[in-house]
């Protein structure tokens, strides 16, 4: 969701600090499809860049799932 309102809304690049894999280890892996594979469908390109400071990134998703999901 987050990614076609990215696309459609027209922003030229995305930079980004946890990986789809990791978040879905956190959150749960209900769905998780890597935005560059959403943006690959586009006609339009959309600059990815990432992942970066991703284990800064795990530290706040680790504290904010922790307590969602029982990890």
């Amino acid at each position: 969701m987050c990614s076609g309102a990215i696309y459609w809304s027209g922003i030229g690049a995305v930079v980004y600090a946890c990986s789809a894999e990791r978040l879905a280890d956190f959150a749960g892996a209900h769905l998780s499809v890597p935005c560059r594979e959403i943006f690959a469908k586009g006609v339009r390109p959309v600059l990815v860049i990432g992942p970066v400071l991703q284990g800064e990134a795990e530290q706040l998703h680790a504290q904010y799932w922790k307590p969602r999901v029982g990890l």
